[in-house]
């Protein structure tokens, strides 16, 4: 005996048994002896596309076009264009909306949006980029209004606008795509702020030199980043110097967070500084302002040095100054030294003696520092700590010794 559709007979008689009119004769107009419902459709299987139509009925009902227009203003992240396309980029442009643009299911939406504002800012990246400008478009999108629940949205080309989609824009001058990040009922501009804030890097030393206060990254006639304030620090490279960069921006603001192009304004955060002439990627080390932190002070350090050739310990005198951008950072106020000792085994047993020729020497030094509002003290970006080396550098020759005091 064939048990399922045995059950299935059961369970529409059962149904159909609800009624004073059913009978035997209705049962079997209705389903046959094979199960079939009318003698066509098994019956699982009719309930199976009662389900599936059940469901597409309330899709339908959630999103449903009421025939009249509606207006969005939203936020395209086109990425990094080449030159040519970020020349004919502007407010006021129209364009086309191409969806699935990639697909066989392609579909144009024309005139159908307006840019109204436009952020633009350098590209990320060591040149695999289209261009060397990245641009986000604020835009005026006007579509066909569809009901989404107790609220409403618009479709373009037939499809809802959702965050995250991939839209193509076409004008008769360019052609860009780019991502939905924000769609919003009202407000045509992109909020910006101008922000300012600290960068610190170690560079190479030719870039260092080219940095300058009052320098710029401005594409068409607004400066992006401007320059403000530079400190310069040796480090125990010659070929390697530590800035320090007071940096003014125009930010983009999404929330509560501003960002510098792509990369958030945050403490801790590493951010690139692209000006016309070099880029710089370093640590931000403080925001809304341009000063480094802290109070600038000075310090008498006491600096040892080990194993310090002859000619370089000579060529160190009291009074020198470590200058820096033409400002003095640091100086000299005392020299000593005495031979430098080394460890030998002799007779299998370990004995200290001294060098033949290396020179230990002790320094004096009155240099720059910033006291910090726990009062800790900040030399060249990183804390004073008795224990540590510190680096300065007295005319040609580079000194890098243990700290082993701090006087007032």
């Amino acid at each position: 005996m064939n048990w399922s559709r045995t059950y299935e007979k059961a369970f529409i008689a059962k149904s159909i048994a609800l009624s004073p009119m059913a009978d035997e004769s209705r049962l079997s107009s209705v389903i046959d002896d094979d199960g079939n419902l009318f003698g066509v459709i098994n019956v699982v299987d009719a309930l199976v596309v009662l389900l599936v139509l059940a469901v597409a009925a309330a899709g339908a009902a959630l999103l449903v076009p009421s025939g009249d227009s509606e207006t969005r203003y939203v936020t395209i992240e086109l990425g990094p264009q080449p030159d040519f396309t970020v020349e004919q980029i502007g407010v006021g442009d129209e364009a086309d909306i191409v969806t699935n643009a990639d697909t066989d299911e392609e579909t144009t939406a024309e005139d159908a949006l307006q840019i109204t504002d436009l952020y633009l800012f350098p590209a990320e990246g060591d040149g695999d980029q289209e261009g060397d400008v990245s641009v986000i478009v604020r835009a005026e999108i006007e579509g066909d209004q569809i009901a989404a629940g107790d609220s409403t949205t618009i479709g373009v080309g037939g499809e809802a606008l959702r965050f995250g989609e991939s839209l193509q824009i076409e004008t008769t001058d360019y052609v860009a795509s780019g991502t939905v990040t924000a769609i919003e009922e009202d407000d045509a501009d992109i909020t910006t702020e101008e922000e300012t804030f600290v960068v610190q890097a170690d560079v190479d030393r030719r870039v260092a030199g080219n940095v300058e206060v009052g320098d710029t990254y401005q594409i068409g006639d607004s400066p992006l980043v401007t320059v403000e304030s530079v400190s310069e620090y040796v480090t125990d490279d010659r070929d390697t110097r530590r800035v320090v960069l007071g940096v003014s921006a125009e930010t983009r603001v999404a929330g509560e967070t501003a960002f510098v192009g792509e990369q958030p304004l945050r403490t801790g955060a590493d951010l690139s500084i692209r000006t016309d002439t070099y880029d710089v990627t370093g640590e931000i080390i403080r925001t809304g302002s341009t000063q480094e932190p802290g109070t600038p002070d000075t310090r008498e350090l006491s600096v040892t040095v080990d194993e310090l050739s002859p000619t370089r310990t000579n060529a160190l005198q009291a009074g020198m100054t470590e200058d820096v951008r033409d400002s003095v950072t640091a100086e000299l106020l005392a020299v000593t030294d005495r031979p430098a000792e080394q460890v030998l085994e002799s007779g299998g047993e370990l004995v200290v003696r001294e060098h033949p020729r290396d020179r230990e020497v002790d320094l004096t030094i009155e240099t720059s520092v910033r006291e910090q509002q726990d009062g800790s003290i900040q030399f060249r970006g990183d804390s004073l700590a008795i224990g540590e080396d510190v680096t300065f550098q007295f005319g040609d020759v580079i000194v890098d010794g243990e700290l082993r005091d701090i006087d007032q």
